[in-house]
C-alpha cells in the first residue's frame, strides 16, 4: 500500500508480530514453580498417559 512506502528503515515492528528466528523467545512464565503447581501438572501428564498398554507391551518382552 501507499501508506507503507514513506515508511523510514527505522520504524518500529508493529505490535503482535512473533520475534526474529535469531532471537530466542521464551513464553511469559511465572518467576517461581510452587510443589502444588508441579503436582498438578505432573498429575495431568499421568493422566494423559496409558500405563496399562506400555506395562502390557514390556511384560510381553522375553528380553526382560
Amino acid at each position: 500500500p501507499k501508506s507503507e512506502c514513506g515508511r523510514s528503515g527505522d520504524s518500529k515492528e508493529i505490535e503482535g508480530t512473533e520475534p526474529p528466528e535469531t532471537e530466542e523467545y521464551f513464553p511469559e512464565t511465572p518467576s517461581r514453580l510452587l510443589w502444588t503447581d508441579l503436582r498438578t501438572m505432573l498429575s495431568e501428564r499421568l493422566t494423559a498417559t496409558e500405563f496399562t498398554n506400555t506395562i502390557k507391551r514390556l511384560n510381553g518382552n522375553s528380553y526382560v
